[in-house]
């Protein structure tokens, strides 16, 4: 081909000769980040999803309609995308509609975030519902609201409760928080989900998501952005925050947080509901991190070496190697150690203040329990949601008879 012959070459094979190079150099970046960062993290993206047959599992999407007024539910029947029906009141809560007050008629309100308002299990699965089954059956005249709504924290429910609880007049508040707190209340760094962002901001969060999980070389500059940000931040941070892995990027944690502010905040819910006839049953909260044993040792180790653990990789290595067992990833830290460290506080807040408590964990230890009970991390199946129901039963039921916590235990 002569000069003058290269210069009719049209445009488009032009671009596509000299895009062929690219191409490859992509393709092998994002097999080395899937071989080297992908591993480490368990998540592989294209090509290697395919090859080593790793693709992460779609996620599980609610198709529901949010009302920014109301900051709730809208009021129907709705339908998950794996096939579950489920029906929101006319007050925005998940379940049938609240019967009117009556003589002799309690009421209980459920405080949580989307393991209490049950994602994956029909409306009749959920821990709620099952309660208010089980309290029936003892004889008891109650109606229990499903107060929980997807991504809330601690603060969340309060606000909940100031706005709208206390018109519901409930004789027993159960609160179920653990993992939202830790994520949304205890990281200085991360911002709650905002419900009224515009539809291109939607889209855009949607893609990035995607992109991070299933392009692997995105996935590991990510990375290190984060890390590097983190690095700047910690320069100038105060000795109340630390940088920690975990697993979806690096968040800058209070540590104030899990030694100060979740017990107050917890604490004047608790003593706010008091001043008004309002009893209050406290639950900690099971973790499913496919290694049961792991997560018994971490409940069985001193307070304080949690926290020494929490801010401290070292610590936590120092901890972990201790074992003699298989550690969870690196990455895993954080929840495991958050998980520990707020049903402490949950448990410690419960002694102090006289809530009722129900502590379910120890049932959820078992080898089998991630298959069993779990349809995730923290999610539950029915059976799961039938065990929570079954602790709660006996507390709640002695709060709404009046019966002293210590007498319940």
């Amino acid at each position: 081909m002569t000069p003058q012959d290269s210069k009719t070459l049209p445009w488009f094979k032009v671009v596509l000769f000299a895009s062929v190079p690219l191409i490859v150099l992509v393709i092998l970046c994002e097999i080395v980040a899937g071989l080297f960062y992908g591993l480490s993290q368990g998540v592989y993206g294209f090509p290697l999803n395919i090859i080593l047959d790793r693709q992460e599992a779609a996620p599980r999407v609610y198709v529901t309609e949010w009302d920014p007024d109301t900051g709730k539910l809208r009021p129907g029947d709705y339908v998950t995308t794996t096939g579950i029906r489920y029906h929101v009141n006319e007050l925005g809560f998940r379940g049938p509609e609240l019967r009117d007050p009556a003589p002799g008629r309690m009421r209980v309100m459920a405080l949580g975030g989307s393991t209490t308002i049950g994602l994956e299990v029909s409306d009749d699965e959920t821990y709620p519902r099952q309660l208010e089954a089980r309290l029936r059956r003892k004889g008891l005249d109650v109606d229990v609201i499903n107060g929980g709504f997807v991504s809330r924290a601690l603060t969340d429910i309060k606000q909940l409760y100031f706005n709208e609880g206390l018109t519901l007049e409930p004789d027993v508040i159960v609160v179920y928080t653990n993992r939202n707190s830790a994520l949304y209340n205890g990281a200085m760094n991360n911002n709650l989900f905002d419900l009224k962002t515009s539809q291109a901001d939607l889209m855009t969060t949607k893609v990035l998501g995607w992109l991070n999980r299933n392009v692997m070389s995105m996935r590991a500059f990510m990375a290190v952005v984060r890390r590097a940000k983190a690095s700047l931040s910690n320069a100038g941070s105060s000795s109340n925050a630390v940088s920690i892995d975990v697993g979806t990027g690096i968040l800058q944690i209070s540590k104030k947080y899990f030694t100060e502010v979740f017990h107050a905040q917890l604490e004047d819910l608790i003593r706010h509901a008091a001043e008004r006839g309002i009893k209050t049953v406290l639950m900690t909260q099971p973790v499913n991190l496919n290694n049961p044993e792991f997560v018994r040792r971490i409940y069985q180790t001193d307070h304080q070496k949690l926290l020494q653990a929490m801010w401290s990789e070292e610590a936590y290595q120092a901890l972990v190697n201790g074992f003699g067992i298989e550690p969870l990833p690196t990455n895993s830290r954080y929840w495991v150690l958050s998980n520990a460290l707020l049903n402490t506080a949950i448990r410690d807040v419960a002694r102090r203040t006289g809530a009722y408590l129900a502590d379910p964990v120890a049932d959820f230890l078992t080898p089998d329990a991630g298959k069993r009970l779990f349809t995730d991390v923290i999610h539950m199946k029915a059976a799961g949601n039938r065990i929570l129901a079954r602790h709660l039963e006996t507390q709640v039921a002695c709060a709404l008879t009046n019966m002293a916590p210590a007498a319940c235990r």
